[in-house]
């Protein structure tokens, strides 16, 4: 009895933990012009952090929003390119030590589409 407990509350923690730790990957555009890395980081709280490059350079959003739930994982980040505000959305999946997904970028003053493509990330 004690061994079927103990098996059911390690496979329920499995199965209710969120995933955690540090992520690297790249992104790139529907178009095929862009493309670059991305770096997220995961808590086991839910809470995380994601940065990218752009035409190799870093960049750093200055507001991220992060969402992680059951196997989906979803960041809303803020940023200035070239003084332009965009905010750009990452939707995405878990597959193990795997995030995937699809990105929007649009403006932040009018709310138009400016760019759009996959990302894919593994965790180190």
């Amino acid at each position: 009895m004690r061994r079927t407990l103990l098996l059911l509350l390690i496979l329920a923690g499995l199965l209710f933990s969120k995933p955690s730790g540090q992520y690297l990957g790249t992104w790139a555009s529907d178009s095929g012009v862009n493309s670059g890395k991305v770096n997220i980081t995961l808590t086991e709280a839910g809470e995380g952090d994601l940065s990218f490059t752009y035409q190799d350079q870093p960049m750093k959003p200055k507001k991220v929003t992060a969402s992680v739930a059951d196997d989906r994982v979803d960041f809303i980040c803020e940023f200035d390119l070239e003084g332009i505000r965009l905010k750009t959305t990452f939707h995405g999946t878990v597959d193990g030590k795997t995030l995937s997904g699809k990105y929007v970028s649009t403006s932040m003053e009018d709310g138009s589409s400016l760019d759009s493509g996959t990302w894919k990330a593994t965790q180190q």
